[in-house]
């Protein structure tokens, strides 16, 4: 089924949906592909279902989260997106409750409430102690709060950590080797996708003015015209 996706119509993937052929740990799939197309409705109808069960077990549950809250925010529907969040943050799957705290530590984030961030972030670890996903979101709050410093130390830490653990996720590790030379550098690379064009040739020209030597100045007496007698 999943290889068959890419070849079947929106006809067909509907009549497939109908009839109950397509597995359910298949819908982000199908959902990623709605809302790539600008459909989020029809993506947030797919998989809200999956999730009307607080105690079901899902596979892949934490990527239909996350693309259940990207159709909300194209609908703009913060307030259901952070009602359902606060459903899941208290859900029996560690998987999916941390999921969820970690949408919500990005909301804090994007709100500028660090405190609130903060303690979101704590609960999602307490959930996902070695998910990559949290390394990467806690340089993202230790980087919005300006404190680089420990933002590179973290990067470090999770290198460490991470490498023990022998993850295999290399663009992870190569974000977390970039973010201990510099936090932010590493987190404007890793979204240049998402970000404006135009803010990627802002920082290029900003960087390159700092990276340019300062110029040597010298003081040289003025030369006064001689008043006449």
């Amino acid at each position: 089924w999943q290889i068959l996706l890419d070849e079947l119509t929106e006809a067909q993937i509907r009549t497939a949906l109908d009839a109950n052929a397509i597995p359910r740990l298949l819908y982000p799939e199908v959902a990623g592909r709605w809302l790539d197309e600008g459909h989020p409705k029809k993506a947030a109808a797919l998989l809200e279902p999956l999730f009307a069960d607080a105690a079901e077990d899902l596979e892949h549950a934490a990527v239909a989260l996350d693309l259940l809250c990207d159709a909300y925010d194209d609908l703009d529907h913060w307030r259901k997106k952070r009602k359902f969040l606060k459903r899941m943050s208290q859900h029996n799957d560690h998987a999916i409750a941390a999921a969820a705290w970690q949408r919500l530590t990005a909301i804090g984030i994007d709100d500028g409430d660090y405190q609130e961030a903060r303690r979101t972030f704590e609960q999602a670890l307490r959930s996902a102690p070695d998910d990559p996903g949290m390394a990467l979101l806690e340089i993202a709050l230790l980087a919005a709060q300006h404190d680089e410093d420990h933002a590179a130390r973290r990067a470090e830490f999770w290198h460490r950590r991470l490498t023990r653990l022998d993850c295999d996720n290399d663009e992870v590790l190569a974000f977390l080797r970039e973010a201990a030379a510099s936090p932010l550098q590493a987190l404007l690379r890793s979204h240049a996708e998402q970000t404006d064009p135009r803010l990627l040739e802002l920082q290029t020209v900003v960087t390159t003015i700092c990276e340019r030597p300062l110029t040597s100045y010298h003081l040289t007496p003025a030369q006064t015209k001689k008043e006449p007698e």
